[in-house]
């Protein structure tokens, strides 16, 4: 197999039952050794998440929180009272902005910091011990996935793709009341500008011409980015993200985000499954080839590589006089 297509076509989902860990986790266990990192597991909101075991000072049950229904947003679900003093409870599916919110508090893991807060999740998972360099962080050149308090992803045991929720940006968040829809972050204006850094000078003049069902013009993607053309398949989860990101899908074993450039393009309709993906990565020059991968494009069609396109006025013309629009790759990962 192509070991470009091989981590395509590798399923990222999968749904494996794991036994609970205790209700109670000890504080002060850390792992053998520095390489190892040991994983608390949670399902939130049906999708599932990992933090470090030592991020978690001990998991309760529901039962001892005093409920509260007065947050318009319905992050503050209530509170604890414990010998440090009052500790507030945050919704983790409304907090991560899951699509499923009907669930009730299954448990409640208490976040370390200066000030404990308490994350409401549907349920604790076994712990799972794995080594740092199995980890690979997301894409820092994809200002839209920015919004998502997830930091890193690993394969798990059962070779379904675990996501890593940041403790410190959630108690951040939740201390700065960033709880509604909110200004773009540091993180993300560091992220548009290493994206510009990155595309903004790409040569549209070999081009691959696309086509999306609900428009009848003519787009084009520098071919100089483009690293695959295959068939689409059904990307992982990724909450607190743009409409026009689908998920997650594998590139060589990577995670990648899954970009549908309608919404950019101001199209009537999203692009649905059965679509191809158009794997783009930094540009490189002709006769070089690369392996790296930022985000994989949703598109309807593939028409097929022009060599000798002439750009003009925001435009490129083809061998015939016809126009066909840049679809740029800044505006799509923006």
């Amino acid at each position: 197999m192509d070991p470009h297509t091989e981590g395509m076509d590798r399923a990222v989902v999968s749904q494996a039952e794991l036994q609970p860990i205790p209700h109670a986790i000890a504080a002060g266990i850390a792992p053998a050794s520095t390489a190892m990192l040991t994983l608390a597991r949670m399902e939130i909101g049906g999708l599932k998440f990992v933090m470090p075991l030592a991020d978690i000072a001990a998991v309760i049950e529901p039962t001892a929180m005093e409920a509260r229904d007065d947050d318009p947003y319905g992050i503050w679900i209530g509170h604890v009272t414990s010998q440090q003093g009052v500790i507030s409870i945050a919704s983790g599916s409304a907090l991560i902005r899951t699509a499923n919110k009907a669930v009730p508090p299954g448990r409640i893991a208490i976040l370390r910091g200066d000030f404990p807060v308490g994350l409401a999740v549907d349920r604790m998972l076994s712990a799972l011990t794995i080594n740092r360099e199995d980890m690979f962080s997301l894409p820092a050149f994809v200002p839209a996935i920015q919004g998502c308090p997830v930091t890193a992803a690993f394969w798990g045991e059962h070779d379904e793709l675990e996501l890593m929720l940041d403790r410190k940006t959630l108690i951040e968040e939740l201390d700065a009341g960033l709880l509604g829809p909110g200004q773009m972050s540091g993180a993300s204006r560091y992220s548009q500008q290493k994206l510009l850094d990155r595309y903004s000078d790409v040569d549209y003049q070999r081009g691959l011409e696309v086509r999306f069902n609900a428009s009848p013009e003519r787009w084009v993607l520098p071919m100089s980015a483009v690293r695959l053309v295959t068939d689409a398949r059904a990307p992982h989860p990724l909450p607190r993200t743009p409409e026009k990101v689908t998920g997650l899908v594998s590139w060589q074993r990577h995670p990648i985000p899954v970009i549908d450039p309608s919404s950019t393009l101001e199209l009537s309709d999203p692009v649905a499954l059965p679509a191809k993906f158009v794997v783009i990565g930094e540009p490189v020059k002709g006769g070089q080839t690369s392996t790296q991968a930022d985000a994989a494009l949703l598109v309807d069609r593939i028409i097929g590589i022009h060599n000798r396109l002439r750009i003009e006025h925001g435009y490129a013309w083809d061998a015939t006089g016809e126009a066909l629009n840049l679809l740029r790759i800044t505006d799509a990962l923006s």
